[in-house]
């Protein structure tokens, strides 16, 4: 139900309506899940190996990720999440 993030080192984050965040690896494989009190709906974002999601809840989760804290940042590509990147730059545009 969120968009997903994907990690610098391809771990790919995304949540859902199960009340749960859920890291699948590049391979499709599941690698972990976070149980939140409510719905995922929150797009994640990952800055110096820390994830970062909300959840309808009304919180904010703050997850350490298993990467370097140096590299652990969004996959080096033009969008790897909601928005882009961590500046979160990206903006729809018209197609005439």
């Amino acid at each position: 139900n969120s968009s997903p993030a994907i990690g610098a080192d391809g771990t790919i984050y995304i949540g859902n309506s199960d009340d749960l965040l859920v890291a699948i690896d590049a391979g499709g494989d599941e690698l972990w899940t976070f149980r939140a009190d409510n719905w995922v709906h929150g797009s994640p974002t990952i800055l110096g190996g820390t994830l970062f999601v909300g959840s309808d809840d009304g919180s904010m989760y703050a997850l350490e990720t298993d990467a370097d804290e140096d590299e652990g940042g969004l996959f080096n590509s033009p969008w790897p999440k909601l928005r882009a990147d961590a500046a979160n730059s990206g903006v729809a545009q018209s197609v005439n």
